[in-house]
């Protein structure tokens, strides 16, 4: 029986040189200003500006060498579909801010190339270039296919913003099937802060990206499908190729 239990375990599932240098944490800071539409309403004061931070989870992906490249969830980039801008009372302005931190507990300015929200015709994902920094040879690659029911998947990230550099929590699941066009369930852990993650093959490739957490269920995430992503990908491409392009004219 000893020797049944040691031979079961060496041949237990095993995580082949996890990607968690190309893992970084993304923070967000958006400034919103809230002023009365009428001067009537409050003449002595106008405007009120809050500050509020949020995290999220991305990946260095590529795309193009020029550029190092971060791909994470729209909402991790962009809280304006959050801001009632139809208020009667009330006109919204507001900046957002974006770095990220890596594995070596360095921080850098990040700046979107796309930024999409959740809709009908679009998934909830974002992009973004690092100032002075190129992309590598390893950067992370989109897998060639879909993954399939059943199998094995995993995202590297920060979840409840859980992120102590160069150690990034590795989560694993299983792959359940898609919901729709945009998105699938799998069986893996999540919690906020974890959205953006990367969600890998065992070869470490993309098959998704991490978008939210059932509401029943926190051991199930949903993720934006493989074939949302990939063009997603490459539309972020031709973006920074037409910048470089116009870059090297001038």
């Amino acid at each position: 029986m000893l020797n049944v239990s040691c031979t079961m375990i060496h041949n237990s599932s095993v995580l082949k040189s996890p990607p968690v240098d190309k893992f970084v944490k993304v923070f967000k800071t958006i400034s919103i200003t809230k002023c009365f539409r009428e001067k009537k309403e409050n003449p002595a004061h106008q405007c009120e500006t809050r500050t509020f931070g949020a995290t999220g989870s991305g990946m260095f992906v590529d795309v193009v060498k020029e550029y190092a490249v971060v791909l994470t969830s729209g909402h991790v980039c962009d809280s304006s579909s959050h801001i009632n801008q139809n208020d009667p009372v009330f006109k919204y302005t507001w900046e957002e801010k974006l770095a990220v931190q890596n594995h070596k507990n360095k921080f850098f300015v990040a700046k979107v190339v796309i930024a999409e929200q959740a809709t009908d015709k679009s998934a909830d994902l974002c992009t973004l270039v690092i100032d002075g920094l190129k992309g590598s040879d390893d950067d992370i690659k989109i897998a060639r296919r879909e993954p399939r029911i059943g199998e094995d998947i995993y995202y590297i990230g920060a979840p409840m913003g859980i992120y102590h550099p160069p150690t990034a929590l590795i989560m694993k699941g299983v792959y359940s099937g898609k919901v729709d066009k945009f998105v699938s369930l799998s069986s893996i852990p999540v919690a906020p802060g974890a959205s953006g993650s990367a969600v890998l093959s065992l070869s470490n490739r993309i098959m998704g990206v991490i978008f939210a957490v059932h509401p029943d269920f926190a051991h199930s995430a949903v993720i934006i499908n493989h074939s949302r992503v990939k063009n997603f990908l490459l539309r972020t491409q031709k973006i920074l190729e037409l910048a470089i392009l116009q870059r090297d004219d001038t």
